[in-house]
């Protein structure tokens, strides 16, 4: 049975059956000469610049049955035919949720992530990723089920400076608008944005200092994905010893480049893998030890440094049986001498 639902709001029908979603749009004078991309962001509030991307390449908005791409410029009278499978382009509904904000200004936020949540949505999971998480919280007014907005009410979208793994814990950076995004992306590219993770890892740490220089390759398709391989990129590491107790250290790391699980394999290299990495060889555990402590950065707009830092979450501290150390260098004169 053929079922259309039409929210007298705005118009727009969806096919229960098929989850199509029909819309038109007509182009005003005022409207005329904006990018296509630019004038369905904030009337598609669920769906990332990404995803648009994705539609329009499917041919999932035409004017007078033509096919729009993306950068293509509007006229005044222009008819959009809107019919969007939500099947084949999936939104991302906004998800409330408690989200610790270590920093925050108009043009970015620093959040501490806990382990276990996804920083984007994958194939397998859709919900509960801190992508949700911030939609939710940069535009309260948005819902699940607002999938067509009319009123074009300007939608803030997370962009991520950096990625951690679902189970590493700690601070991410995120921008409120794509200007600043790009500006920190150039000095994420350009090595001048300073990272430091803490981790405990298994076995003790014979140096109390330690450049890793291993290049890293992805070599399967199952996990462990990444490894140290000859041919490999470019990959460096630093790593500090913090304390060792019972078969474990407690370690600052720091690297120096940004390929994928870098820090996870580069302890595994070395002969000690990141408690609780089973895909890197370690012994299952409540979680992964691997936590990013402190980022620091130039903000693009006043040029002044700005350093963030997430407390040790309490799960670190059940692990470690030593007093935990009162102070954590920010860099030392070790790792300094082997940059």
């Amino acid at each position: 049975m053929f079922c259309v639902v039409v929210n007298q709001r705005d118009n727009t029908e969806v096919d229960i059956q098929d989850e199509v979603v029909n819309a038109e749009f007509v182009i005003s004078s005022g409207e005329a000469g904006c990018r296509v991309e630019d004038y369905l962001s904030p009337r598609l509030p669920l769906l990332s610049r990404t995803k648009l991307r994705v539609l329009l390449s499917r041919q999932g908005v035409t004017c007078s049955g033509r096919a729009l791409t993306t950068g293509m410029r509007l006229k005044e009278g222009d008819r959009l035919q809107l019919r969007w499978n939500k099947r084949e382009v999936l939104p991302l509904p906004p998800e409330p949720a408690e989200l610790a904000v270590l920093w925050e200004d108009g043009a970015m936020v620093a959040v501490d992530k806990p382990a276990g949540m996804l920083v984007h949505p994958t194939l397998g999971v859709k919900r509960g990723t801190l992508t949700g998480t911030l939609l939710a919280k940069w535009n309260p007014w948005l819902h699940e089920g607002m999938l067509v907005n009319h009123a074009a009410t300007p939608v803030i979208w997370p962009s991520f400076l950096h990625r951690l793994d679902k189970d590493t814990s700690g601070v991410v950076l995120v921008a409120k608008e794509r200007d600043t995004a790009r500006a920190i992306s150039a000095d994420f590219v350009a090595r001048t944005v300073r990272k430091s993770y803490l981790a405990i890892v298994e076995g003790k740490v014979a140096n109390d200092a330690v450049r890793v220089d291993a290049p890293i390759a992805r070599i399967a398709e199952e996990a462990p994905h990444f490894g140290v391989r000859e041919d490999g990129a470019s990959a460096i590491s630093l790593l500090r010893v913090l304390g060792r107790v019972q078969g474990r250290s407690l370690v600052l790391l720091n690297p120096l480049t940004g390929r994928t699980n870098q820090l996870r394999v580069h302890a595994a290299h070395l002969g000690h893998p990141i408690l609780g990495d089973v895909s890197y060889g370690a012994a299952a555990n409540e979680r992964m030890f691997l936590h990013a402590w402190r980022i620091a950065f130039t903000h693009p707009a006043t040029g002044e440094t700005v350093v963030v830092t997430a407390p040790p979450p309490e799960a670190f501290r059940r692990q470690w049986p030593e007093p935990w150390p009162e102070t954590i260098p920010e860099d030392s004169t070790e790792i300094a001498a082997l940059r």
